[in-house]
């Protein structure tokens, strides 16, 4: 399975209220990972939703305003007050439809803020499926035989890469 990380940094003074990242292309199945690092310096994070585009469930995470000094250390609270940043690393797997050479999609992240704007961060996607050569990978001839005829037909056992085993006949 392949892997992709996207790496989204910004500071919530900083981030308009919609970022496009330019268009991922990938083959095949792939897991991705979205290193998330957002910090605030006045406008702290309550919300952050993920839809991964393809159908699945969408991911809702929420982030403490206050502290509770009775649950949460001290030190919770300084690191909150002074710049916390709230990091997720989110991981989706992402699979080409079987019925189309591309799958087209978009991830989308929203950043919903205390003061009640948000940051949308939009990630165009677009899957491949791998070729006829890349998904037989390699081939290995298991048996062989010349049968003795006119046509001198030869017999072939092959096996690809994934474990499937191929019959084929040559004239």
């Amino acid at each position: 399975m392949n892997t992709y990380t996207v790496t989204i940094t910004g500071n919530t003074s900083t981030l308009p209220n919609t970022v496009y990242y330019d268009e991922v292309v990938v083959k095949n199945d792939t897991e991705f990972t979205f290193d998330l690092t957002i910090e605030f310096s006045f406008n702290n994070i309550l919300r952050l939703d993920v839809d991964y585009g393809d159908g699945s469930d969408l991911e809702k995470y929420t982030f403490d305003v206050g502290v509770n000094h009775e649950t949460s250390p001290i030190t919770y609270d300084i690191a909150l007050y002074g710049g916390y940043s709230p990091a997720k690393t989110l991981k989706h797997v992402y699979t080409p439809k079987s019925n189309a050479y591309f799958t087209q999609l978009s991830a989308s992240i929203l950043l919903q803020y205390g003061n009640f704007n948000y940051t949308k961060i939009i990630i165009p996607i677009k899957i491949a499926q791998p070729s006829y050569y890349e998904a037989l990978g390699s081939i290995d001839i298991l048996d062989t035989q010349m049968v003795a005829t006119t046509a001198n037909n030869v017999f072939c056992v092959l096996k690809d890469g994934n474990g499937n085993i191929i019959n084929m006949v040559l004239s």
